[in-house]
């Protein structure tokens, strides 16, 4: 009887071990380190979306060493513990990854500030996320944009994807800086042509060095994002035209002709959601951000709610309030409008003074070449002279030949040195006036970097 009973109790207790015992997977890092957990999903570059004991984390390919499924850990004694564990486990897995959602809603540089953006990120910390931005906007500052994607390029192994209602200027920047884009069926796309505000407060072309800089800060946008950077390209600049050429099945945007018409010849290039999908910029057309896993390959995910949304909506309606639109244009021509059209006039000066310098030199030259040529010419008629002489007095013959190389010789030294001294203080003067017109110009720089687009 007793032997029965013991035979019943290990029973018993193998069971309730061998139900206790769960199986993980193990991602060993570069640099040593080992996850234990459930692999969610793998993405096709590698990618692995891994969920631990205390978080979920993502693991680029590029860091991955070695990787095993189904190891075993240490068994859990309590069969409620394992069960709950489980569920949780099965929930979160249903559930899909994390996406957290951050608000570009409203002017970049007013209501959108780089610092919101990535004090609003740092809630995240290390834990595994999708970062999608709510895209809302008219565009804005061309310098807070540059800010914006620089701490987008910072967020390492994190998968961005910007939902468009409306991005328009700097913000298309900031949308193409994502890796992934998915449209709101109303939404809007392009439009990204730099301008200043003049003195009298009205919109004026920017330099074409500007244009230069605003370019290359848009094809690093495009870069990050894995985009076109022809399709950036043809935001800012109306003399490109754009076709859309389908090679393997797959849209290719392409310079010229040849294709479907993507953007003609003197037009800026504004995309609506339909065009963004079939120029191959945009992944697919969404009702709500909620629905976009799906252009991501994602069966489902879940929304992380880390006060990041909250803390960028505050900060960007303390902003707004503080500042409006007209306020801060008018604040902005009162501050550097008078100062910005006296710089215009000095270079505009300057500019003049070095011409007329210049047409000076240029006289100066010719004067020099005509005395040079003068003196060569009474040389040899000198010269002549004393041949002539030669046949009645040598000795007066060598008294002519003497003088006149000795008059060539002290008349182009003298015209030799007077030239110089001119051409010196000319080259100074120019020198000096560039030199004006660079500290002119690094000032202009200085005021408009802050200039409203």
């Amino acid at each position: 009887m007793n032997k029965n009973v013991l035979t019943a109790v290990w029973v018993v207790i193998l069971v309730v071990v061998s139900a206790g015992i769960c199986q993980a997977d193990t991602v060993v890092t570069t640099d040593g380190r080992i996850l234990q957990g459930s692999i969610e999903s793998q993405e096709p570059d590698g990618t692995v979306y891994m969920k631990l004991k205390y978080g979920s984390v993502v693991v680029p390919r590029a860091r991955i060493a070695s990787m095993k499924r189904g190891q075993t850990l240490a068994p859990v004694t309590r069969q409620r513990q394992t069960t709950a564990s489980a569920d949780a486990k099965a929930k979160s897995e249903a559930a899909g990854p994390a996406y957290y959602m951050l608000p570009i809603v409203g002017e970049i540089g007013v209501e959108v500030k780089a610092e919101y953006l990535e004090k609003a990120m740092a809630l995240a910390r290390s834990r595994s996320h999708i970062l999608v931005l709510y895209i809302d906007s008219p565009g804005g500052s061309v310098a807070e944009t540059e800010k914006i994607v620089s701490v987008l390029s910072r967020a390492k192994g994190i998968r961005t994807m910007a939902y468009v209602r409306r991005a328009m200027s700097a913000a298309a920047v900031i949308a193409m800086a994502c890796q992934d884009i998915c449209m709101d069926p109303e939404a809007t796309i392009g439009g990204a042509v730099p301008y200043t505000v003049g003195p009298a407060g009205t919109p004026k072309a920017v330099s074409e060095k500007f244009k230069s800089a605003m370019r290359a800060q848009c094809r690093i946008a495009a870069e990050l994002g894995g985009h076109s950077p022809l399709i950036m390209e043809g935001m800012i600049d109306p003399a490109i035209a754009l076709v859309v050429k389908t090679v393997n099945g797959t849209p290719q945007v392409a310079v010229g002709s040849g294709g479907k018409v993507l953007k003609a010849s003197g037009k800026i290039l504004t995309l609506t959601a339909k065009e963004a999908v079939e120029c191959g910029l945009a992944k697919g057309i969404v009702e709500n951000p909620d629905d976009a896993c799906r252009m991501l390959g994602l069966q489902t995910w879940r929304q992380a709610k880390w006060g990041g949304w909250l803390q960028m909506t505050i900060a960007a309606k303390t902003t707004r309030s503080r500042l409006t639109v007209k306020t801060r244009r008018d604040e902005f021509q009162k501050k550097v409008g008078p100062q910005l059209e006296k710089i215009e006039d000095a270079m505009v000066k300057i500019r003049s003074d070095i011409k007329v310098t210049m047409a000076t030199k240029a006289m100066i030259d010719r004067n020099y070449d005509m005395q040079v040529a003068m003196v060569n010419a009474r040389y040899k008629e000198a010269m002549k002279r004393a041949h002539r002489k030669s046949a009645y007095s040598a000795y007066e013959s060598a008294e002519l030949r003497d003088g006149a190389i000795s008059a060539r010789t002290s008349g182009l030294h003298s015209r030799l040195s007077s030239h110089q001294s001119q051409m010196m203080s000319l080259k100074t003067k120019v020198n000096t006036l560039k030199a004006q017109y660079g500290l002119l110009l690094r000032q202009k720089r200085k005021l408009m970097a802050d200039a409203p687009v």
